[in-house]
């Protein structure tokens, strides 16, 4: 059995790397594990080689032998290239190691490219410089035995490393120093394969230009190669061409057959130049399915017109997502809303794409641009160019099935607003035919429906109920109508109007509050202009509570402002406790990197001096007195050395802290801005609550139940005695100048 020392070394000729194989593989064409070239497999010659002189220190090529070794030079060549830091490479190698061992052999190069240390195209780049740098090495030598056999002179051997530093530049191939010099004439065929051997370097095979069959097929059976001719393969969509191989004549392998074989098809476009195709040939397997020999242009495509909406056109989602991955199926986002003369849509125009050319030379048109559909339906205004779609009026923007954007003031919700709408977020008015169910929320600007059950309704203007309101929570900035409301909480701004009953419920109202033909039951209302209504109560009902002449909402408006301007003061404050503190380390910094300044000027004087000192008596012959002076000259210059890095680090953060600086006190003023806004909303408020009279008195024309109570801003009453007809009103009771003010409720019968 042939064991490991039995077996023989091959030498990749392009990347310098070594392996052991057996000998039947002589003769065969093996790719590189290490730059993916192919080549022939030559075994080096075990006897020492015959020159005309003798030469010392003649280096054997430090190609590694195993894939292993190939690896770790790799390694070493990229810590050294700075391409990867030691951790990145130990962290690579334990994860080969955990590899191997799970029976995957992963190249060093793969994994770093699998772990995004470095990229796919790095990686390519490294191996080509560690080729180069490996090939420099060995030419340097290559270049002091051509000099030193008498071959070429050493301007000689400049002149062509030059020539390989440029070519690699330019190309990133790497060509070794004796076949430029061969070709620039400055040394044999011979003498450079001297040379080769010296160095126990294979010697380069030759390259005829014309393609080789491939051997190992042969080489594996045993059989003479077989011979090949090429055909032209033309891509169906005419912009590529190949040369594929088949057995037969090999007549049409060189270049000039090709050449020929592309004319009589007529191909003329964008043919690759001979060095392209060699070099594709050398890439591509033979019998791989042809060799690229020229590309057509192909057709560049352009931009389909598009339809731009600045609105939601898909509201009715399925729902909203949720922390955690879990889907609200009652929300469903908001409603899109557009104001008057917004921007809600325009059409993007198309651009044509870019004409190619096929390899006949004929021209490729590009695949046509998609035109869309742009129609204006109602609410829209149009720009001039018909580009652009504007809002008429304020309302809901949507796109039909037939690309027909329009505005509508309102939205219409057929049937109830529940499971199949989700919750309503919609700037504008909305019309439900049915009801707004149990555990559902809507927030627009105008709500109109059958009824609102136990729900959360927001609405910054009117509100009209066709039939009653049971258990919602419901808060306007505008008025409310409804035929009854039980068990609800209502907050207005505006009157609450109740045709038939309130029972059970908690109203505040910054107007009036009035039941037109009803009663109110077991319920506390405060309303700043007054309650009226039929009845009050009945014999067996829980008391009411009515507070009149006084706006709760606006004092709860108001209450909450004030915590929130509370709130923002405190962000402030404590901002501006930061700010001061960061300002004192700041100070700190900079009063260090001043004293650090002065430092290195005053050292680096005294080393100026030091310096001339060295010189006098260097001019002075006293080697032993210049020493000592030049040594403690080095402790200054180390000194001043270590001053500057740590006068480096102190600037970089003193410029941290200036940047700190500067981020809390735009804070700052944006906290600035939130407190004005505020403040300018709480005065606004009390300037409207003060224009809007209150007046402290419940009528009833019906009756009004004793045990009921009555507040108002300066005194309350519980009535002892069902009353009939009445207006029950807070009044100033008379009594002498000097006196404080008393008030009362007076009970006086309707006029």
């Amino acid at each position: 059995m042939e064991t490991e020392l039995d077996k023989k070394i091959a030498t990749c000729p392009s990347c310098r790397s070594r392996y052991r194989v057996s000998g039947p593989m002589e003769g065969k064409t093996v790719s590189c594990k290490k730059c993916g070239k192919k080549f022939s497999v030559l075994f080096e010659k075990a006897e020492a080689p015959t020159v005309t002189e003798p030469m010392d220190d003649v280096p054997e090529a430090p190609a590694p032998a195993s894939q292993e070794d190939t690896q770790l030079a790799f390694a070493k060549f990229a810590l050294k290239s700075e391409t990867i830091t030691k951790e990145q490479l130990i962290e690579a190698y334990l994860f080969k190691k955990k590899q191997k061992e799970a029976g995957r052999d992963v190249h060093l190069g793969d994994i770093l490219v699998e772990k995004n240390m470095i990229s796919q195209e790095r990686l390519e780049s490294l191996v080509t410089a560690q080729a180069f740098s490996e090939t420099r090495t060995l030419d340097g030598k290559f270049g002091e035995i051509a000099v030193q056999m008498g071959f070429a002179k050493q301007k000689d051997v400049e002149a062509a490393r030059e020539v390989q530093a440029r070519l690699f530049e330019a190309t990133k191939s790497v060509a070794q120093l004796g076949d430029i010099m061969v070709g620039d004439g400055i040394i044999t065929d011979d003498q450079r394969d001297a040379i080769l051997s010296a160095q126990h370097r294979p010697n380069r095979p030759s390259h005829t230009g014309r393609a080789q069959p491939e051997e190992s097929k042969a080489a594996e059976t045993g059989t003479p190669p077989q011979a090949v001719s090429f055909e032209l393969t033309v891509s169906d969509d005419k912009l590529d061409v190949f040369v594929g191989a088949v057995p037969g004549d090999a007549s049409g392998i060189g270049m000039e057959a090709i050449r020929d074989q592309l004319q009589s098809h007529g191909i003329k476009h964008n043919v690759l130049s001979d060095e392209q195709i060699l070099e594709n040939l050398k890439a591509e397997s033979l019998y791989g399915g042809g060799w690229l020999v020229a590309r057509g242009t192909p057709p560049k495509p352009g931009r389909d017109e598009e339809i731009r909406c600045y609105f939601e056109t898909d509201p009715l989602k399925v729902g909203t997502e949720k922390e955690g991955g879990i889907i609200d199926f009652k929300d469903r986002g908001a409603i899109p809303y557009a104001k008057q003369g917004e921007l809600v849509a325009e059409k993007i125009l198309g651009v044509e794409g870019v004409p190619g050319m096929d390899v006949y030379g004929q021209a490729v048109p590009p695949p046509k641009i998609k035109k869309a559909k742009f129609l204006a339906g109602r609410g829209i205004e149009k720009s001039e160019d018909n580009l652009k779609f504007f809002a008429k009026l304020e309302g809901r923007p949507s796109l039909s099935l037939d690309g027909r954007i329009g505005v509508r003031p309102e939205i219409t919700v057929s049937g109830d607003i529940g499971y199949d709408t989700g919750h309503v977020d919609f700037e504008g008015h909305i019309e439900v035919s049915g009801a707004v169910q149990d555990g559902f929320r809507v927030k627009a600007r105008g709500l109109r429906a059958s009824e609102i059950l136990k729900s959360d309704v927001e609405v910054s203007g009117d509100i009209v109920v066709n039939g009653g309101i049971i258990g919602a929570n419901i808060r306007t900035k505008g008025n409310l109508q409804a035929k009854y409301a039980r068990g609800a909480t209502i907050e207005a701004l505006g009157n609450v109007l109740i045709r038939k009953e309130i029972y059970d419920c908690n109203i505040r109202t910054s107007s009036a509050c009035v039941v037109e033909n009803g009663r109110i039951i077991s319920s506390r209302i405060s309303a700043k202009k007054g309650i009226r209504s039929v009845d009050v109560g009945s014999d067996g009902s829980n008391p009411c509570k009515l507070i009149v002449g006084i706006d709760e909402v606006t004092e709860k408006e108001i209450e909450l402002i004030n915590e929130k301007i509370a709130q923002w003061e405190e962000h402030k404050n404590g901002l501006e406790t930061l700010v001061d503190h960061i300002k004192v380390e700041f100070e700190r910094l900079d009063t260090q990197i001043g004293k650090l300044s002065r430092a290195i000027e005053d050292q680096t004087k005294q080393l100026e001096t030091l310096e001339k000192v060295i010189e006098e008596l260097k001019s002075q012959n006293n080697p032993s007195q210049s020493a000592k002076v030049h040594e403690v000259a080095e402790n200054l210059n180390s000194k001043i050395h270590q001053i500057s890095k740590a006068l480096e680090r102190l600037a970089k953060e003193k410029e941290e802290v200036a940047g700190k600086i500067v981020i809390h006190k735009e804070e700052i003023q944006r906290t600035d801005e939130v407190l004005q806004r505020l403040q300018d909303r709480k005065e606004s408020i009390v300037e409207w609550s003060k224009q809007e009279p209150s007046v402290p008195a419940v009528t009833v024309s019906g009756a009004i139940f004793a045990q009921n109570l009555i507040e108002g801003p300066h005194s309350a009453i519980k009535l002892k005695n069902d009353e009939r007809h009445v207006v029950i009103k807070e009044t100033l009771v008379d009594q002498e100048e000097d006196a404080p003010k008393r008030w009362r409720f007076d009970i006086a019968s309707m006029e």
